[in-house]
């Protein structure tokens, strides 16, 4: 494990869309934490999970959404 010491800099360790495939994503951490490592911290950015989470956001269709709920609202 890496130092806990505050004025030491940090290894942090960032991955993609896992979709759900953790078994994969623990793996490749413990590839990449073998030949670069130690990490103090992994981040999953991107899609977590598999399914309807990982439908890519749309900000088009988010704020028409929040406009007919707003106009419904006002109504």
């Amino acid at each position: 494990m890496a130092s806990s010491d505050p004025t030491q800099q940090r290894k942090i360790l960032i991955c993609g869309d896992v979709k759900g495939k953790l078994s994969a994503l623990y793996k490749r951490i413990a590839s990449v934490n073998k030949s670069a490592g130690p990490f103090d911290a992994v981040f999953c950015v991107g899609a977590f999970f598999d399914g309807p989470s990982s439908i890519p956001f749309d900000a088009d269709d988010e704020a028409a959404s929040a406009a007919a709920a707003a106009a419904a609202a006002a109504a």
